[in-house]
C-alpha cells in the first residue's frame, strides 16, 4: 500500500494519504478545520486500465443465403372473441371469518412513522501515553514541553531528556474533537513523527497510534 505524504497549498497542513483501494487519483479534503481545501493526490503505482474490446464488425452473409430483417408495418392486432365465446368472470369468492386465535391484520390507519435520525458523533478521547502514564488533550490548543518549575507548556512530560524542551510542540484538538494537528508551535525544536522529521512551520494530521519524538523522548498519540 503506498503511503504519500501531501502538504495543502492553502493552510500548509501536512497528511500522511494511505492509498488502500489503489487508486489512480484519490481526492482528499483538508482536515484543518478553518481550511477544508480539497485536494487531489495523484499515485504512481495504481494499475493501469485495460483498452475497450474494439467494435465487432457485422457478419457479412455468404453468397446463396437468405438475410431476413425486421418485419415492416404494424403488427396485426387480435381480433375480438365473439360474445358467445368470451369468458365468464369468476365469482367472488366469500370472506372467511377468522378462527378462535387467529390474528387478523388489516390497513393501516395514519401516516408511518419517521425514521429515528442518527445523533451527532461523540467527541474522541485524545491524550499523550509516556512511561505507563496517560496526559489528557483537551479541545483547542495544547503547548507540550518537559516538565519544569518554569515550564509554560500546559501538558508537561515528566522526563529527565534535556534535549526535549520545556515548550516542544503544539497539538490542536478540533471544536467536534475528531482532529489532532501537530506543528513545532513557531518553535525551532525537531519533532519526528514515526521516524519522519517533521519541518519548521508544518503542521501533521495525527492518527491514533503515531509515534512523536521530542529530543530523546519518544510519546504515543491515542485517539479512543
Amino acid at each position: 500500500m503506498e503511503i504519500k505524504r501531501i502538504k495543502c497549498p492553502n493552510c500548509g497542513a501536512v497528511l500522511d494519504v494511505k492509498n488502500s483501494k489503489n487508486e489512480a487519483v484519490k481526492i482528499i479534503k483538508c482536515p484543518n478545520p478553518q481550511c477544508g481545501v480539497q485536494m487531489r493526490v495523484p499515485f504512481g503505482n495504481a494499475p493501469k486500465a485495460a483498452p475497450a474490446a474494439p467494435a465487432k464488425k457485422p457478419a457479412m452473409p455468404s453468397p446463396g443465403e437468405t438475410q431476413y430483417g425486421p418485419m415492416a408495418g404494424p403488427m396485426a392486432s387480435p381480433q375480438p372473441r365473439p360474445a358467445a365465446q368470451q369468458p365468464r368472470p369468476a365469482a367472488p369468492k366469500a370472506k372467511q371469518p377468522a378462527t378462535a386465535g387467529e390474528t387478523v391484520y388489516g390497513p393501516m390507519n395514519g401516516p408511518a412513522a419517521p425514521a429515528p435520525q442518527a445523533g451527532p458523533r461523540p467527541p474522541r478521547m485524545a491524550c499523550l501515553q509516556f512511561n505507563g502514564q496517560n496526559y489528557p488533550l483537551h479541545i483547542g490548543t495544547n503547548t507540550i514541553g518537559r516538565a519544569a518549575n518554569t515550564s509554560r507548556a500546559t501538558v508537561q512530560i515528566r522526563t529527565t531528556d534535556m534535549f526535549m524542551s520545556r515548550l516542544h510542540s503544539m497539538i490542536i484538538i478540533s471544536p467536534d474533537g475528531n482532529q489532532a494537528l501537530l506543528s513545532n508551535g513557531e518553535n525551532k525544536n525537531e519533532i519526528r513523527v514515526n521516524d519522519r522529521l517533521l519541518l519548521p512551520g508544518d503542521q501533521i494530521v495525527l492518527q491514533h497510534g503515531d509515534r512523536i519524538k521530542m529530543g530523546d523522548t519518544i510519546v504515543n498519540f491515542i485517539f479512543s
